[in-house]
């Protein structure tokens, strides 16, 4: 250059290592923490084009796609170009054609400009005329290039105030945004370069002490003669520029030093980042390129087996994190301020905000905390609301005592947040079934740790009521009591809802029109052991189109569904997944009592455990006939009871109106026979309004009824079986003998193939010793149980009909659940624990 001595540098790594070790922590830090909010501010770009264009792409992913197109074009140049084929290649995936993608492009590029030129301008109302002048600056005519620029604004500005965003020339059309969305435009340029400018600032004033607008306006300038340089980032363009605008008036050692650690921070760490969610968001299309590669196929299953437990731990490692933010905020809040901080943070805002920082800072601390188990669960209204309280807590820790460190963590932790919304898909609110005991024992240990790290750092300051009304700069004691009471106030209270609402989840039971379509579901089974889903006692979780449902109860630990679940099967996978989430969802844990062999995948791919539970008699009605040997004794009952005048008969459903007070009276007198009580869940009882779903089968006497059993079938011609089957007083030796054959015969002449005896628990089980601990248990039991319930008695009733049996199953989660399971089983059966010990 003609004029201008060329200045060479001796700058060696051993020059540069020592310059930026006299950079201190804290300087880098605000340096990091300007990047972050720059880039997020940077980031709006295209979500202001999205608006404006009213193009419909999620909000989360447009601010990722900016983040990306920005730190690739920053760095390679091109901008257009570069940071244009990001943009292609995920909007075209969100649905968008080139011309609508090009559209945004041209947008956020004109932001850029928009916030550049009016920065500049601005420089020259707030600059000394003496430095517009300076000869270093564009030869003196610094003042005369920004009064064209300014001139370029106002017409520009005309236009848009003018109402014509309508601009044509030849072929050409431009159209040009409101004046509302160009205001926006306007201070997100602004914003963008200004803490893009406070990265490098942060970084030179220790070492210059700089005047900021003097600074900004060369940082401009450079800025500006870099992007048209069209060089890959302007890298060496920007540098060079800017030492040629600062002239001789600063070392130039340490302006190049601090110009190489700002390429490094605000150019390459968000590059390295932008790579990371590339590698992430494209790992399909990633995987692809990668298996034409040689030698790569050996490692595609430890990839996909990292990759998978990745996706599947990001919730945990997320609310991890949560849980680490609160705990940070609510430590910070108990510690005292930086006075120097302090002190410099009083020149910029006044102590009542910095004040109600400092409580703000403090609550959103307890919030994220309880977050952190909605992030846990993935509940869909987590996610705006964390990223909500990261902001906010952003916010806080600068205006509370500039606390950037803080800062610089919640804006990572947000930024690492903002992609991840697909994981919270669980439609649900946040409510008291949120939090379970576990997770309000260690939110308490972390708001009692850090309060008593705050009482342990004031322990030299004595204690006295004026602390509570203090309001000073350095009055730290008092603003760590009141953040303390206020926090213990949201806790307590949160604590106390909590414990006075608490008890085991317990949906609406089903409405009579609801058991009738779940009637009409089971009729288009061939099974019948869902008609017990009809009692009126077991909840009905429904699948997405209502097209099939489980019957369940809850308890405080689990929700234990009975048996397989019931219509659609296509829909079985996703409607048992549903089921385990609503249920993790209240804190409990899956169960499925009394499953089959038909359907075990399910269970196994929901990781439960399967424990083989008894056998179910099956009798085949094709080769069932009261003839041989084997049925003498069967045959020598039911003539004596027909000579003794007793008959059988089917009472139609539609008929059993008028029969109900009778089979009232026979199920009394049973009950009092047996000294027993009501049974539930996977035993019928006698209930009115359940009888009315069936036919019924009796045994009378000249029109008395004196033995009787519900019919379960469904409109398929293929099982059948029965629920209740009581006796009177009245009864004749035999009756249930005589009534069982009998609806067999009955069911064999309606063309059924099968008779379903219920099971007999504990039955089947090995008892060798190699077979696992349940089924030797189980066995023992089944032989020597009598005294609470005669299991070898029930199995050995059922084998006089010669049934096949087939195994029944219960899955449960791994771990020590069996002994809690069967017990809360057994007391769902019986009604209560009393129940449970009789027979």
């Amino acid at each position: 250059m003609v004029g201008r001595e060329i200045h060479t540098y001796n700058i060696t790594w051993a020059t540069a290592g020592e310059i930026l070790q006299d950079f201190h922590w804290s300087t880098l830090l605000l340096a990091l923490a300007a990047t972050a909010i720059g880039y997020l501010v940077l980031a709006t770009y295209d979500l202001l084009a999205i608006y404006h264009l009213g193009y419909k792409i999620p909000w989360h992913k447009t601010l990722m796609v900016s983040f990306l197109g920005f730190a690739v074009s920053n760095n390679a140049g091109h901008a257009l170009v570069t940071g244009g084929a990001i943009r292609f290649r995920y909007y075209s995936a969100l649905g968008l054609n080139a011309a609508s993608i090009g559209k945004i492009i041209v947008f956020s590029s004109s932001t850029y400009l928009l916030g550049a030129v009016t920065l500049l301008c601005a420089a020259y109302f707030f600059l000394p005329q003496d430095e517009l002048n300076h000869p270093e600056l564009l030869g003196g005519h610094l003042a005369w290039f920004i009064w064209g620029i300014l001139a370029l604004l106002i017409i520009y500005w005309s236009l848009i105030l003018s109402g014509r965003h309508r601009l044509q020339w030849k072929k050409i059309n431009i159209s040009l945004p409101p004046p509302r969305i160009t205001a926006l435009q306007t201070v997100a340029g602004i914003c963008d370069l200004l803490f893009a400018g406070v990265v490098l600032y942060c970084l030179l004033y220790p070492a210059t002490q700089m005047h900021f607008m003097w600074f900004f306006t060369v940082y401009i300038l450079a800025q500006l003669i870099g992007l048209f340089s069209q060089v890959p980032g302007g890298i060496g363009i920007f540098e060079s520029a800017f030492l040629l605008l600062v002239g001789d008036a600063h070392d130039h050692q340490i302006i190049l030093i601090a110009l190489l650690t700002y390429r490094l921070m605000y150019f390459l760490l968000p590059l390295l980042i932008a790579l990371a969610i590339f590698a992430i968001t494209q790992h399909q299309s990633l995987r692809e390129h990668w298996q034409r590669i040689p030698g790569v196929i050996r490692m595609q299953n430890i990839v996909a087996a990292t990759s998978i437990f990745l996706h599947r731990r990001l919730p945990v490692f997320l609310s991890l994190l949560a849980l680490l933010a609160g705990g940070i905020l609510l430590l910070s809040g108990s510690t005292p301020g930086m006075p120097e901080r302090l002190a410099t943070l009083t020149d910029i805002i006044n102590l009542p905000l910095i004040e109600l920082s400092h409580l703000l800072g403090s609550v959103i601390g307890v919030f994220l905390l309880i977050l952190a188990r909605a992030i846990l669960l993935r509940i869909n209204t987590a996610y705006p609301l964390t990223l909500f309280f990261l902001a906010a807590g952003v916010v806080f820790s600068i205006t509370k005592g500039l606390d950037y460190e803080e800062a610089v963590f919640l804006s990572l932790l947000l930024i690492l947040f903002i992609p991840c919304k697909s994981y919270f898909y669980r439609k649900s609110t946040l409510d008291t079934h949120l939090l379970t005991p576990k997770w309000i024992l260690l939110i308490v240990a972390i708001i009692g740790l850090s309060t008593l790290i705050g009482f342990i750092t004031y322990q030299e300051v004595d204690y006295a009521h004026e602390l509570w009304w203090q309001f000073e700069l350095d009055a730290n004691a008092s603003r760590f009591l009141r953040a303390t009471l206020l926090i213990s106030v949201i806790a307590c209270g949160a604590l106390l809802h909590y414990f006075l609402s608490r008890g085991q989840y317990k949906p609406h039971l089903p409405t009579h029109e609801e058991l009738r379509e779940a009637e009409t579901i089971i009729q288009a089974q061939k099974n019948t052991e869902h008609y017990i889903s009809l009692s009126g006692d077991k909840y009905l979780f429904w699948g997405e189109a209502r097209d099939c449902f489980i019957a369940y109860i809850t308890t405080t630990k689990y929700w234990i569904a009975l048996n397989d679940p019931c219509g659609n099967s296509a829909s079985f996978k996703e409607l048992v997944k549903e089921f385990r989430s609503h249920a993790d969802l209240h804190g409990a844990k899956p169960v499925f009592y009394r499953i089959t062999t038909e359907h075990l995948p399910l269970y196994v791919d929901l990781g439960l455990n399967l424990i083989k539970l008894g056998e179910e008699a099956h009798v085949d009605l094709s080769n069932f006939a009261l003839k041989g040997n084997a049925w003498a004794s069967f045959r020598s009952t039911i003539n004596k009871i027909i000579k003794e005048g007793f008959t059988f008969r089917i009472i139609r459903a539609a008929d059993i109106e008028p029969h109900l007070p009778a089979l009232k009276q026979v199920s009394d007198q049973w009950l009092d026979h047996k000294k027993s009580r009501e049974k539930g869940f996977s035993l019928g009882f006698f209930d009115e309004n359940y009888l009315r779903f069936f036919d019924v089968a009796v045994v009378s006497k000249e029109d008395q009824i004196v033995a009787f059993a519900n019919l379960l079938h469904t409109n398929l011609p293929n099982e059948i079986s029965i629920d209740l089957m009581r006796y009177s007083d009245q009864a004749p030796k035999g009756a249930m003998d005589y009534l069982l054959s009998n609806i067999m015969l009955w069911a064999k002449e309606e063309q059924y193939y099968k008779f379903n005896l219920g099971m007999a628990p504990l039955a089947g089980l090995d008892d060798d010793e190699l077979a696992p601990f349940w089924h030797r248990l189980g066995s023992s039991i089944f032989r020597m149980g009598n005294e609470f319930y005669d299991f070898k008695g029930l199995h050995h009733y059922k084998e006089k009909f010669h049934p096949q049996w087939n195994p029944v199953y219960l899955a449960l989660p791994r771990g020590g659940h069996l002994a809690p399971v069967i017990f809360t089983i057994t007391n769902a059966i019986s009604g209560g624990i009393s129940g449970s010990f009789s027979k």
